[in-house]
């Protein structure tokens, strides 16, 4: 696992991967961009969404998650959660570097969001052999909050859909997809 941040080596972290295959996930880790949408958008019942938010921001077990990529970068994806916060940072790393790139954080500073869509799009398909996060719809999803492109195509909005529908939304998710795609809370 890629640790992030120097200070985060002696936190609770935990592989985060198994999380997302488990009802309710989606509908918690995309909270901020789907306000105004039920978990039912998603495919997901209330009572899972609330049980995932749990575990993400439980203080005792930091979820992270690794998005391969090319070259031996990663972009890792960390809840943390102290006493009196939750964040959720998107750091760029490579082994070879001293310090990590943060493409985004909704902590109290607000950093981010750090991509615009052609950049989104061409980190969907993971390099062969990868450990992480490798199926593309997983990706796009996990990714989408680091998306701070105010003027996407509709390719965007399709491939959204078709994200939300591979992850168990309903067919008719265009809506959730083109407000998960519109302006950015951060």
């Amino acid at each position: 696992m890629v640790m992030a941040r120097h200070w985060y080596y002696s936190s609770p972290v935990m592989d985060g991967q198994s999380l997302l295959d488990e009802p309710g996930f989606w509908p918690a880790h995309l909270a901020d961009l789907s306000e105004g949408f039920a978990p039912e958008a998603f495919g997901s019942d209330a009572g899972d969404a609330d049980a995932m938010l749990d575990k993400l921001h439980d203080p005792s077990a930091w979820p992270v998650f690794t998005v391969p990529l090319t070259g031996g970068f990663t972009i890792v994806v960390h809840y943390n959660s102290g006493e009196e916060f939750t964040t959720t940072d998107y750091f760029l790393t490579h082994p070879d570097w001293n310090q990590d790139l943060v493409l985004a954080s909704d902590d109290q500073d607000r950093i981010g969001p750090g991509l615009c869509w052609p950049e989104l799009a061409a980190l969907l398909e993971a390099p062969p052999g990868a450990a992480g996060v490798a199926d593309p719809h997983a990706r796009l999803l996990l990714l989408l909050p680091v998306l701070g492109d105010a003027a996407v195509p509709e390719e965007a909005v399709a491939a959204v859909v078709e994200a939300l529908i591979a992850q168990g939304a309903p067919e008719a998710s265009e809506a959730l997809a083109r407000h998960l795609l519109q302006g950015h809370p951060m």
